[in-house]
């Protein structure tokens, strides 16, 4: 999750740019005199699936979904300090057939929710 943030005093001039890419909940406070925050979410991928046999044939499992993805601007006020959730992909697969494991979503507060993406089918 990204978050851009705006000051009043300092009309489409950024006064931050904040990332988080480690999967955990964090809070962000907006800063003195910001009014404006834009933010990126996007909820983690799934993980690929394991390698399949189907009548003696071979073949690779297919990749995982890529999750959700909003942009978006948010009306705020200085000192305001808003939770957000930064979600952890799927956990990697071993196996013949084994299905793949869906990525978590990710959030910020209650404004915005990006599901995690699905789990590759074997």
């Amino acid at each position: 999750m990204s978050t851009r943030y705006f000051s009043r005093l300092a009309t489409w001039k950024a006064t931050g740019n904040v990332f988080y890419g480690t999967p955990g909940t964090y809070t962000f406070t907006v800063p003195y005199s910001v009014y404006t925050i834009y933010i990126r979410v996007q909820g983690a991928g799934g993980s690929g699936a394991g390698n399949w046999e189907r009548h003696g044939d071979w073949g690779a499992g297919a990749g995982g979904g890529s999750g959700a993805y909003v942009v978006a601007s948010l009306s705020v006020q200085p000192f305001t300090t808003y939770s957000f959730v930064v979600g952890a992909g799927g956990a990697s697969v071993n196996g013949e057939n084994a299905q793949g494991i869906a990525g978590n979503a990710s959030s910020f507060a209650t404004y915005i929710v990006c599901n995690g993406g699905g789990g590759g089918q074997g």
